[in-house]
């Protein structure tokens, strides 16, 4: 009998143990873990870096050197080439540029290598007119 309550007294000592083991399990679980709520996320980033266009096009033209696209028509649109003005008495570049609806700069630009003196105009020179499309 003294063996039967030893037995019964270490098995129930040794149930308790085990009792207290899973309650502190359960406990050191429950601190381990967090349940997420919905709330706002925040991002932080640097204020440093590169932008980088997504979505890029690349133009090739037969043109040697640098060129500048000031404009770009809408396919299917007719442009107009360049044409040759002759100058007449009293022609000044403003009032040619004006006459023809163009930048006074850009016919310049178009005859540099004519070295006029756009001052002062012979009459009879044959200059260009930019067209539609002005090609730097």
């Amino acid at each position: 009998m003294k063996l039967a309550i030893a037995i019964f007294v270490v098995g129930g000592t040794v149930s308790w143990v085990g009792s207290l083991l899973l309650i502190e399990e359960e406990r050191v679980l429950e601190e381990k873990y967090y349940v997420a709520k919905k709330a706002d996320f925040l991002v932080t980033v640097k204020l440093t870096g590169t932008l980088v266009a997504t979505d890029v096009v690349t133009l090739k033209s037969e043109l040697e050197g640098e060129t500048t696209i000031q404009s770009i028509v809408d396919e299917g649109t007719e442009v107009k080439g360049n044409t040759i003005y002759e100058t007449k008495a009293g022609d000044t570049i403003k009032s040619i540029a004006d006459k023809q609806k163009k930048n006074s700069l850009s016919i310049q630009l178009l005859n540099k290598e004519l070295d006029l003196d756009w001052g002062d105009l012979p009459v009879g020179q044959e200059i260009e007119i930019p067209g539609d499309l002005l090609v730097e």
